[in-house]
């Protein structure tokens, strides 16, 4: 109660006040005429001073602002209180804001019956349209804030809360410069009717209506004096538009608006439209016209407008640095600045590593590095699209003639060109098309497009801009000869699409509505074919071109076309095929060979796979998995006309904007699916349907049904598991996105996994049904479909990893690797996310089968592989246990022993101790006698593998204590794979486990107990060093020379196991599986053992020599530091040039393909690999990942302090142009960023890139170096700073992005990292943290940080706290950075808009 009494009391005595206040100012304004002439309204003002200290009043006093502007309008609207008005605003009596506020929304709408009121105000506004006070104490603030906001309803009308007076400037000066346009609009009777335009602040509509009614109280002569005056109050009004657009203040205003509240800054745009809309053609209209038209033009600077900064000091020319154009050359790829472009390069070859599958997928990933790089380096699109073509064009180069070894090779290289490039640049075709679609919708519905098209022509051009550049790039492409040269395997396919284009151009001249092109693309025809016809049909079939390429100048040699009208050589095989011809040897071999030409011939593959007989299902699997797989980038896609003659009526309904009826939505997803895509993606699709076949609605019994496409399942399995074919699906990514703008899925590395989960737990389950279970054999059995499955699955996860760097990386996405949980995590997400784009999209028998691959897998649904992965984890984290007499597992392990001991025993190759070891087991027990010891017992896959580790606990403990021989322990390993050869990736396991325990001794490879590699070891050692020299690196790594090499014995078994394999296709997947785990068993060991794996495997596989020997020479990175520092200092030389030349650092070109190399190896020349390529193969397995970070920071700092150092020692003459060198010399320093840049994301991805913001570049600016460095010019100092913000800017964009809507992961993540880092910037400049780096390093590297965040990445800028953003631009401020802290401001959203505000005084 006493609370209230007080706030009662409180509000009387306000009032009371106010009353006096009015009295006084009815006393100043109701003196007589003659009075008021003697007496100048500054007595009034300083009358009512005095009235408002006596009642001790705040000033600027808003409640004398209301009471004058109130008594203003209209009953005393004369000269002397006018001026009185402009006096007290200029005592600072009144707030400006408060009274053009008030005024505007009294004068405007009644601007015709008060037309002398309205061009007062008009003057007011122009003059103090932009003050703003802010040196007013909170109780006044919030009472100006609130009695405007009562006036002009700002708060309702933009959706904000306002709290400060700078956003209240904003927002009153683009209200009153709107209502101030729309006013002039209906003052010259053009009336905006469109429902689509915002209606205007001041309701425009009624004004007419206004001057209609005042006119009866007027004399006719003081009538028409009014008519004269509101004629130039209109003029008036366009005048002062005129001159505030002409202040920066207006564009910054109008800016903060456009940023902040587009939709709002669209109500402009409209306004702008409809004046050009509405042609003003009259000679008397021509001013107006003109006057729009200069408006127009000034306003359309806001979209554009850039802080021109002081270029004359050295930091902000730094910060506004421009990439220098150069002039395309064609003679060379080199040119086209490929320092710039690196990035993709580096990119393109870092994902052709087969041993990491990524995250993310290429095509997502390789689009985000487009839109970056484009921003980065200010460029065209032609030029970024070109630059994308020559890097893809440069990685297929590389490998011309690749080294043999299971690893991805031609096709996979051949994919990135053909597919995943094309489908990158769909993505962003796509995003333009989106916008521009929802910009010409407005556009339309505003009626601008009817009268005269403008908005098609705004929007038009950036509509087809990213178009134009595509086609432009294209063109130039086919002037770069030494990029296009096919390799050898694409020959044929390069000059089929050169004949393909010639029959275009032969059947349209002679208006033959028939196709010939399928009769002669023929692979012996030499018609000239070069990547660049396969580039074009790729883009062709995506529909980012038409096929007006054809006709292109040079394109097509008129020999060709000339060969054309010849009659056909051959009839294709898919002619054959489609014709219905039954499946024989030669026709299948055709198919096998020769892509097939259109989706209708896959479509009719996969019906025969699903319904054919035995032998047929077999085949077209077979043939699925053929050149139509791995060559079906540049295939055109027919189905839109197919899909068009069931759907006639479906573009009516679209055109005319109708509800799409039900029994056409289907249809039109299969337009939408099939429009854009290559076969490539569409074989890919049928290829991992085919892997989770359909139910028959015919089958009935216990028995799976999957077991009845068991050899249809073991050919698909075969021809998928590929090494190339799994890289392919590993490109096209992990997450499910969408490609293009339709919704439509490629298959990807989660649904092989969801689609492989079942096989496992089908086949696995089952006992088989003879003895012949050998997956040997040609036949397919249950063991062979089981381990095909498994293995392949296996793959998809790094299950061999050992435990050691388990505990380094973690797992899972936050580690950086895989799990199959995170597998199904993924896939499950992606089914939730767009179920309806997973339905049947296939057009073969729908209502016969029933598909289950929109439903969530869980690896609960799978209880036989969920307890081999339970057991399987559990090996890899603990040695195993006992388990006791009668135990299921114990007896299946006896019989497995059984099964071992009795093959040695019946070959005869066991030792003397080993006879033995036949009554051995697991428990000391007898093995059991029920079954016949002289078969291989049939058991469940599932069983065997449960039992497989304690039997090699088994046999490898009998080898350690020499009951058995090293000889019998590899036949018993390679019999027990030869029964089931699923069992590898549990030996595989399990010996990794064993290695890094570290329990086991070595033994000798003496070539008697074990094989030797002494023949080669020490031929493989030099070769090691040689290629680790080539690349800079100059470390001992020898084998140490010790006689006989010595390996653990898990790993010695592990070698002498995998060294019995056979090399042939049939095999391949189980090398896939081999491979990667040796690698990663061997990095547990000491050194020499990678050289002693090596040396033995080259024994074994001397085509493999070369593969081997840059496989050890990598491992070498591993773990060793200074080889890794040694490699990084050769990659920045290689390719910026060498710190120890004199001349070369700012005068030679940046190479890419120094970087790289041009080719991996050329036929019968040992390897020789760039440094960079061979840190590209390296960097994902560094186990100190984090030194990298230091080695790259270092090395940027270094490279750029020595680039400012060779400048001013420049003569006097180069000296004195210091502008251009300088800005050379911050370009190379920019590619130094930008190298380091790419490297660190590769090398450690987002977790060392976060890093890198809060430890590694905060502790190396309070670091110092003074004492390291010696003396340092000023000049190297900043050039060090702006390459740190550079790097530091760069890796940020290229790990989270740069857009303002990046995936929640993302901008989680860099709200976080990014907003520490700012508040670490800003204790700095507070003083409360010590600076160990130079002043002039700091003062560039925080400008340069603000600068380049503001120019390429102002989406940062809004997750950072406002208070941060208001030190940084204080400190800004005091560094005489004004302009940048106010562009640093105006990006900080709706609440730094006030913080802008207050700084309109810095702007001239």
């Amino acid at each position: 109660m006493e609370m209230e009494k007080t706030r009662g009391g409180e509000s009387e005595e306000t009032e009371r006040r106010k009353l006096i206040l009015l009295e006084k100012v009815k006393e100043c304004l109701s003196q007589k005429p003659d009075q008021r002439r003697e007496e100048s309204p500054i007595l009034w003002a300083m009358d009512v001073v005095k009235c408002l200290q006596s009642l001790k009043m705040e000033m600027p006093s808003p409640d004398l602002a209301e009471i004058l502007v109130s008594h203003l309008c209209f009953d005393n609207n004369n000269a002397s209180i006018w001026k009185f008005l402009q006096q007290a605003l200029s005592v600072r009596l009144l707030s400006p804001l408060h009274v053009l506020s008030l005024l505007s929304s009294r004068v405007i709408p009644n601007r015709r019956s008060q037309p002398e009121a309205y061009r007062l105000f008009l003057e007011l506004f122009s003059r103090y349209a932009f003050s703003l006070d802010t040196a007013v104490d909170d109780a006044c603030r919030d009472k100006i804030i609130n009695s405007v906001d009562s006036a002009l309803q700002l708060s309702r009308t933009y959706e904000v809360r306002l709290s400060e007076l700078g956003q209240l400037l904003v927002l009153l000066f683009f209200t009153v410069f709107v209502g101030l346009i729309d006013s002039t609009f209906d003052d010259m009777g053009l009336q905006i009717k469109s429902s689509d335009i915002q209606e205007g602040p001041f309701g425009v509509d009624n004004f007419q209506d206004m001057d209609m009614d005042s006119r009866g109280n007027f004399s006719a002569e003081k009538n028409e004096h009014r008519e004269l005056l509101r004629k130039k109050n209109t003029n008036m009004a366009m005048e002062v538009l005129a001159k505030l657009m002409e202040s920066r203040k207006a564009v910054v205003l109008l800016r903060l608006v456009r940023l902040n509240m587009p939709e709002k800054f669209h109500g402009l745009l409209q306004r702008l439209w409809f004046s050009e809309a509405n042609n003003l053609t009259s000679s008397s209209m021509k001013p107006v016209s003109q006057f729009f038209e200069r408006l127009s033009a000034n306003i359309f600077k806001v979209c554009d407008f850039e802080y021109q900064l002081n270029k004359g000091q050295l930091v902000r020319m730094l910060s506004d640095i421009r990439q220098p154009y150069k002039r395309l050359s064609y003679c060379n790829s080199e040119s086209v600045q490929s320092a710039c472009w690196a990035p993709f390069d580096i990119y393109l070859e870092h994902i052709m590593d087969g041993k990491q599958l990524l995250i993310t997928s290429g095509v997502s990933m390789l689009t985000e590095t487009i839109m970056l790089l484009q921003v980065f380096n200010r460029a065209s699109w032609q030029e970024t699209f070109l630059a994308l073509w020559l890097s893809a064009l440069r990685l297929v180069q590389r490998e011309h003639d690749p080294l043999e070894g299971p690893i991805p090779h031609l096709e996979s290289r051949l994919c990135i060109l053909l597919t995943i490039v094309p489908l990158a640049i769909a993505n962003i075709m796509d995003d333009e098309a989106k916008f521009c679609s929802s910009s010409l919708q407005g556009a339309a519905k505003s009626g601008f497009m009817e009268i005269d098209g403008h908005g098609y022509q705004v929007d038009g051009k950036g509509q087809t801009s990213r178009k134009n550049g595509l086609i432009s790039s294209l063109q130039v492409l086919g002037q770069f000869s030494g990029l296009l040269c096919p390799p050898a395997s694409v020959i044929g396919a390069a000059n089929a699409a050169a004949v393909k284009a010639a029959s275009f151009i032969s059947n349209s001249k002679s208006a033959n509505c028939g196709s010939v092109c399928g009769t002669h693309s023929d692979s012996y025809i030499n018609a000239g074919g070069n990547l660049r016809h396969l580039i074009i049909e790729a883009c062709i079939a995506r529909k980012l071109i038409d096929t007006s390429a054809y006709y292109w100048p040079g394109y097509v040699s008129a020999s060709v076309i000339s060969f054309i009208d010849l009659p056909p050589v051959q009839k294709s095989p898919w002619v054959v095929f489609m014709e219905g011809t039954p499946f024989s040897n030669s026709l299948v071999n055709l198919l096998l060979a020769t892509p097939a030409p259109s989706l209708a011939e896959i479509e009719k593959l996969y019906d025969i796979a699903l319904n054919g007989s035995v032998e047929e299902r077999s085949a077209a699997a077979k043939i699925l998995c053929g050149a139509s797989l791995s060559h079906g980038w540049n295939i055109q896609v027919c189905m839109c006309t197919v899909l068009m003659t069931k759907i006639p009526k479906l573009f009516c309904t679209l055109c005319f904007d109708q509800c799409l009826p039900k029994e056409y939505e289907q249809a039109f997803l299969d337009l939408l699916t099939y429009c854009g895509l290559g076969m490539e993606e569409h074989v890919l699709r049928y290829v991992v349907k085919l892997l989770s076949p359909p139910k028959p609605s015919t089958h009935t019994g216990q028995r799976s049904y999957l077991v009845d496409y068991m050899p249809m399942l073991s050919v698909i399995l075969s021809g998928a598991s590929t090494i190339d074919t799994v890289h392919v699906l590993s490109l096209h990514g992990l997450v499910g996105e969408v490609l293009l703008l339709f919704m439509v899925f490629t298959p990807r590395i989660p649904e092989v996994a969801a689609s492989l989960m079942p096989l496992c737990e089908v086949f696995g389950s089952r006992m088989p049904t003879s003895n012949n279970i050998s997956s040997t054999n040609d036949e397919p059995s249950i063991y062979m479909v089981y381990s095909s499955a498994f293995l392949f699955l296996l793959r998809l996860w790094k299950f061999y990893r050992p435990p050691i760097d388990q505990c380094l990386t973690g797992g899972g996405a936050i580690g950086g690797e895989l799990t199959l949980e995170y597998l199904l995590l993924l896939r499950n997400g992606r089914i939730a996310s767009h179920n309806y784009s997973t339905q049947d999209e296939f057009n073969s028998d729908q209502g016969q089968h029933e598909y289950a691959s929109d439903k969530p897998e869980y690896v609960d649904f799978y209880p036989k592989l969920r307890a081999w992965y339970c057991q399987n984890k559990s090996c890899v984290a603990s040695p195993l246990s006992g388990i006791s007499t009668g135990n299921p597992v114990h007896e299946v392990a006896n019989k497995i022993l059984n099964m071992i001991y009795w093959k040695m025993t019946k070959s005869g190759s066991s030792s003397g101790n080993s006879s033995t070891a036949t009554s051995n087991s697991l428990c000391g027990s007898p093995p059991s006698t029920a079954e016949d010891p002289y078969q291989r017992p049939m058991l469940p896959a599932w069983d065997v593998l449960e039992a497989t580790p304690f039997v090699l606990e088994a046999i490898l403990t009998a080898c350690a204590h020499g009951r058995l021989s090293s000889r019998d322990l590899t036949t018993g390993l390679r019999d027990l794979i030869d029964f089931l050869p699923a069992t590898l990736g549990t030996i595989v396991s399990y010996f990794a486990a064993e290695v890094t325990r570290g329990i086991w001794k070595p033994v000798p490879m003496n070539g008697t107990d074990w094989p030797s590699p002494a023949a080669i070891l020490s031929a493989i050692d030099s070769e090691i060093k040689e290629i680790l020299a080539a690349a800079g690196v100059d470390i001992p790594c020898g084998s140490s020379g010790q006689s006989p090499p010595m390996l653990p014995l898990p790993m010695a078994a592990l070698v002498s196991l995998t060294i019995t394999f056979k090399l042939n296709k049939s095999h391949e997947y189980i090398h896939a599986v081999v491979g990667p785990a040796l690698e990663n068993c061997s990095s547990g060991c000491p050194w020499p053992s990678i050289p002693i794996i090596g040396s033995l495997w080259a024994q074994k596989v001397r085509r493999w020599h070369h593969f081997i020997v840059v496989s050890c020479a990598r491992s070498v990175l591993k773990r060793n530091k200074v080889a890794v520092a040694q490699l990084l200092r050769s990659c920045f030389s290689s390719f910026l040039g060498s710190l120890n030349d004199s001349t070369s650092l700012l005068s030679n070109q940046s190479s890419v393909s120094r970087l790289l190399g041009t080719i991996i190896a050329a036929p019968g020349v040992s390897p020789s690999l760039a440094p960079g390529f061979l840190y590209l193969r390296s960097c994902r397995t560094i186990v100190d990942i984090q030194y990298v970070n230091g080695v790259i920071i270092g090395l940027v700092t270094e490279y750029a302090r020595e680039l400012a150092t060779r400048w001013t020692r420049m003569d006097s003459s180069r000296l004195k142009s210091s502008q251009a060198s300088l800005s050379h010399a911050a370009a190379k320093a920019r590619e130094v960023a930008v190298l380091g840049a790419s490297l660190l994301c590769l090398s450690g991805g987002m977790n060392l890139i976060q890093e890198l913001y809060l430890e590694t570049i905060p502790t190396w600016l309070l670091s110092s170096k003074t004492e390291k460095l010696g003396e340092v010019s000023a000049v190297s100092r900043i050039l060090e700073g702006y390459a740190m913000a550079y790097l530091l800017v760069m890796s940020g964009s290229a790990s989270w992005g740069i857009g303002s809507t990046p995936p929640a992961w993302a901008m989680a993540r860099r709200a976080r990292v990014v907003g520490v880092h700012m508040d670490f910037l800003v204790r700095v400049l507070e003083g409360n943290i010590s600076l160990g780096c130079h002043p002039a390093t700091w003062k560039a590297y925080v400008s340069c940080v603000v600068g380049l965040v503001v120019s390429f990445a102002p989406a940062w800028i809004q997750v950072v706290k406002l208070e941060t953003l208001r030190k940084l631009a204080s400190g800004l401020r005091g560094w005489h950075e004004s302009e940048l802290a106010l562009s640093l401001l105006e990006r900080g959203g709706v609440a730094a808009m006030g913080s802008v505000a207050e700084l309109l005084d810095v702007i001239s």
